[in-house]
C-alpha cells in the first residue's frame, strides 16, 4: 500500500503500489492460508520406507572392498588434502613466540 513508501516528492510514483494494504497480522494470515495446502498435501502423500534388506558381508568381503577404494585415486587426493590440509592450519603466528616470550 501507500504506507509502505515513503511519499515521493517530486520524483515518479512507484508502479508496485497497489490500491489495497495490508496489515502485519493480515500479511501473517495470508503466508498462514498459502502454506496449509502444501502441508495438508504432504500429510496426505506421506507413505512408510520400504522393508530394508539386510545382508550380512564377511570380514574378508569388506577388506577387498576396502582396498579396491584405498587404490583409487580419489582417495589418494583425499589423502594428500588431509594432509596438506593439517599442515597448513598448523602454521603459527610469527608473533606467537615473540607474544610468549614477553607474557
Amino acid at each position: 500500500g501507500k504506507y509502505y513508501y515513503p511519499s515521493s516528492q517530486g520524483r515518479d510514483t512507484n508502479d508496485t503500489i497497489f490500491s489495497f494494504e495490508l496489515t502485519f497480522w493480515e500479511v501473517h494470515i495470508v503466508l498462514v492460508c498459502l502454506s496449509l495446502p502444501l502441508l495438508i498435501l504432504m500429510s496426505v502423500l506421506l507413505q512408510d520406507p520400504p522393508q530394508q534388506v539386510v545382508t550380512t558381508h564377511s570380514a574378508s568381503d569388506v577388506l577387498k572392498v576396502m582396498w579396491k577404494v584405498m587404490q583409487t585415486k580419489v582417495m589418494f587426493y583425499l589423502i594428500i588434502f588431509a594432509l596438506g590440509n593439517m599442515a597448513i592450519a598448523s602454521l603459527l603466528n610469527p608473533a606467537q613466540n615473540i607474544i610468549a616470550f614477553i607474557a
